[in-house]
């Protein structure tokens, strides 16, 4: 499925940092609704397929880059009050965050304030080739990441972190 992304779409993600799509082609009937869990297109064929061919593209169109990598997913049923979306994670280097509902779709640049963030939302996170692991209390997913064998400052790799190419 390729979604068309028109040059003003485009402009005004980049110009504001935010764009919203409303009824975007996306079925959240193959999300697992499990707080905190990360990662869950690791265990869905469908969802990986979705965000590969659907998000991916529409994430590298409104960034402009060549190239960008899938950092991680999970389903949010209370976002934070505060902070900025990037502050949930524990990746230094993200381009991208898809917040998504049963009727939109929002994309975010990581700077973005985490309130903006419906409740009973399926988050998709981009990042560049470049991403790294830092170090954030905040994110109990870190764990996860330590098991796969990266410490602080590694960066992303392929076989765990697939690269969507333009």
């Amino acid at each position: 499925m390729k979604t068309e992304i028109t040059s003003q779409q485009i402009v005004y993600f980049r110009q504001n940092g935010h764009i919203r799509f409303d009824n975007f082609p996306v079925d959240l009937s193959i999300v697992e609704k499990t707080p905190l869990k990360r990662d869950l297109w690791r265990e869905s064929p469908a969802l990986k397929k979705m965000i590969l061919r659907a998000l991916g593209p529409v994430a590298i169109e409104l960034t402009g880059k060549k190239s960008l990598r899938l950092v991680c997913d999970q389903w949010l049923e209370t976002p934070p009050t505060s902070g900025r979306m990037q502050d949930m994670f524990c990746f230094q280097g993200l381009a991208a965050i898809f917040v998504i509902t049963p009727t939109t779709l929002d994309i975010y640049e990581p700077s973005s304030l985490a309130s903006l963030i419906s409740p009973n939302s399926y988050l998709v996170v981009f990042g560049f080739d470049n991403v790294r692991i830092i170090e954030n209390p905040k994110d109990p997913n870190l764990a996860v990441l330590k098991k796969m064998g990266y410490g602080y400052g590694d960066r992303l790799t392929n076989e765990f972190h697939p690269i969507i190419f333009k």
